[in-house]
């Protein structure tokens, strides 16, 4: 009776561990998701002027970048950035060279799905974006989908709207193999 009692008492006090770093993992996630909630409202409040040709771009960009099978295709997004982002993301040299995504290497398929672009601050020639997605990555052993949100600086550039600056946000990621 003495064994039973112990190791339900044994059993009790794990459970307890268990559900209280189950409670502290999902209140760190919700903190993340909160940041980024003021990010964006912070991001997003009143823009002076809205471009809406840099949000088509912009719109382009992550489709070209971010959603391909097997080969991104090099030129569909050299032609929305800038030199400075083209050298960023290594689009020189050769059209038929994986591009590094980042965070995942080794990459067959990635899908874009539930797109959202949000207005920035914006001037004559300045655009700031704000996108959230979720990115669908499959690396043929591993399907991967994370939450990914990203600030894009889009500069009209001889006439065209272009990325002229990315910086990508805290992800949330949830893995599963296929």
């Amino acid at each position: 009776m003495r064994k039973a009692s112990i190791a339900l008492a044994f059993a009790v006090v794990m459970l307890l561990v268990y559900l209280i770093m189950d409670n502290i993992h999902s209140k760190q996630e919700l903190e993340a998701v909160e940041f980024q909630l003021e990010n964006l409202i912070r991001f997003t409040q009143e823009p002076v002027e809205v471009h809406e040709p840099a949000f088509d771009t912009a719109v382009q960009f992550i489709w070209s970048y971010l959603d391909y099978e097997g080969i991104q295709e090099k030129n569909r997004i050299v032609e929305r950035v800038t030199k400075n982002v083209a050298d960023q993301l290594a689009l020189s040299d050769n059209p038929n060279k994986k591009l590094p995504v980042e965070g995942h290497d080794g990459v067959n398929k990635s899908d874009v799905k539930d797109l959202e672009i949000y207005y920035g601050s914006s001037s004559k020639d300045k655009q700031q974006l704000f996108a959230a997605f979720r990115n669908v990555i499959d690396t043929g052993d591993e399907i991967s989908e994370s939450m990914r949100f990203l600030k894009l600086s889009m500069v009209l550039e001889e006439g065209k709207w272009k990325v002229d600056h990315m910086e990508w946000e805290k992800e949330q990621v949830s893995n599963s193999s296929t």
